[in-house]
């Protein structure tokens, strides 16, 4: 993993602020593709990376390739922690599928989330 945590925290929360991680952990919402991607090239997060259940970071990625509308959701590890990594729980769009094939792909793709709202196309995995 890049070891760069100042350029990795500016991408994902638009600043480097270690008091921020609580645990180690920080959490954030509203992750985009584009973001998601440079994550990805500069390796902040590994294509195979999963939280649980989860699909792999890369199936997230294709999935929101696929339906741009969508946000990723996670956290990241404090650089202090031997266990360094951005993990995604899930993803949201905040209203409801706009044809039968995303429900189907949503559904086929998150079916194992511990939250999955197709009301709202959101689903997290513990």
């Amino acid at each position: 993993m890049n070891q760069d945590v100042q350029t990795r925290d500016k991408l994902i929360f638009g600043e480097y602020n270690p008091d921020a991680y609580l645990g180690g952990v920080r959490y954030f919402e509203n992750l985009s593709l584009d973001t998601l991607n440079t994550l990805l090239e500069n390796k902040f997060i590994a294509a195979g990376e999963r939280q649980n259940d989860a699909p792999t970071t890369a199936q997230i990625q294709s999935f929101m390739a696929r339906y741009p509308e969508y946000t990723a959701h996670g956290y990241a590890v404090a650089i202090t922690r031997p266990d360094y990594r951005v993990t995604l729980e899930g993803v949201s769009k905040g209203r409801g599928a706009d044809s039968a094939q995303e429900l189907a792909d949503f559904t086929e793709l998150f079916k194992f989330a511990d939250e999955l709202n197709t009301a709202t196309m959101d689903c997290w995995f513990d």
